[in-house]
């Protein structure tokens, strides 16, 4: 009867009207797997050449060609490109982390949905493991190195409990459109097709917005439909990325879920991140090659590219190496290939005009009210 309700006041006024359940979701069941020693001395210039603490664990970083696209943009002017990480907060005074952080007049810039708060402090860890693939500090001898020189936006939506609705959801995408971030990161699947979550993906590609999205956890993985993988399925009409996790061998993780609507994958498996309570830990989960493909991502965009040349060049430069465990090959994406997307764009950079250097400056919101 609402829904008739709103649907008649819609037509009369000649508005658009949504009306669906507040669908509850769960984030991505990541695990940690190991600890590594704050004290460990800071390694001489590893396989990465860079000087960070466990560069040497950081077998990921090496398979995707962090260093040949690290070497490429040595002399580069990238442009300031932000990133939001819509998942638990962010430890944002994290060691490996507080100089990637935005702020504004002294505060941390994000939000907490949770708790309807400018604090959008980690206490869960999710969050701020994907912050430190993208974005952690790169060759200060701290810890690890992250994957692109950007700024990271913390934008919390999931209770400790690593649940959060559907309203929240919507709320932290706003939100990082109205912030200025270039790419949002989220890690959640619920089942059901939303309208809603369609119209919000729908509005943020108009605006040049990369979501990339993890298609989730099921032991073993599963092969998901249209319509029972939001928001990963809008991968099959807008430019979404669902991003599938790959082992050591290049191998479909057995814990992965994947589609056909999955156009690429990266590594997703004791993966070493910046955690919280300022420590490291190794980690794997369906948001673990997300935050790796929403990383080089962000350099693309640093480079000048559009939304749709982001995309085509990731999917382009992956590598065609992906195959099930069982030795069968994976059909429908690539492995990402770090090194090889940005010598693509920067190929492509150099038929068109040399893109200015431009500084991102978030809008100034006031503070989000409840609905």
């Amino acid at each position: 009867e609402v829904c008739q309700y709103l649907a008649d006041a819609a037509e009369a006024l000649n508005i658009d009207v949504i009306c669906e359940p507040n669908y509850a979701m769960q984030l991505d069941a990541s695990s940690e797997e190991s600890f590594l020693s704050n004290s460990r001395a800071a390694s001489e210039l590893s396989a990465l050449g860079v000087n960070d603490r466990f560069a040497s664990e950081q077998w990921n970083l090496e398979r995707i060609g962090m260093k040949e696209a690290w070497e490429a943009l040595e002399d580069q002017r990238l442009r300031d490109v932000v990133v939001a990480v819509v998942d638990t907060g962010v430890e944002y005074e994290h060691e490996d982390l507080v100089g990637s952080m935005m702020y504004r007049d002294g505060e941390i810039l994000g939000y907490d949905f949770v708790k309807w708060e400018r604090n959008p402090y980690d206490s869960y860890g999710h969050g701020t493991r994907c912050a430190g693939i993208i974005a952690a500090q790169t060759n200060n001898t701290l810890g690890v190195a992250g994957i692109a020189p950007v700024k990271i936006i913390p934008i919390k939506i999931f209770f400790d409990s690593g649940g959060t609705f559907l309203d929240k959801v919507l709320f932290g995408l706003d939100l990082a459109m109205l912030l200025g971030a270039n790419v949002s990161v989220t890690a959640y699947r619920f089942e059901g097709r939303s309208e809603a979550l369609k119209s919000a993906a729908e509005r943020a590609s108009q605006r040049g917005h990369l979501i990339i999205a993890a298609p989730g956890i099921t032991i073993p993985g599963i092969e998901l439909n249209v319509n029972s993988s939001s928001p990963c399925s809008l991968a099959a009409e807008l430019p979404v990325l669902c991003v599938a996790s790959t082992n050591k061998r290049d191998e479909i993780s057995r814990f992965s879920n994947y589609a056909n609507f999955t156009h690429i994958v990266a590594p997703g498996e004791y993966v070493y991140s910046t955690s919280i309570g300022n420590t490291y830990t190794s980690h794997l989960g369906s948001s673990v090659p997300a935050s790796h493909v929403a990383g080089v991502a962000a350099l693309l965009f640093g480079l000048g590219l559009t939304l749709p040349e982001v995309v085509e060049t990731l999917l382009d430069s992956s590598d065609d190496v992906v195959k099930f465990r069982n030795g069968t090959a994976f059909p429908y994406a690539g492995r990402l290939n770090a090194g090889r997307a940005v010598r693509q764009a920067l190929a492509r950079q150099s038929t068109t005009a040399s893109p200015s250097t431009t500084t991102t400056t978030p809008t100034t919101v006031g503070t989000p009210t409840k609905s």
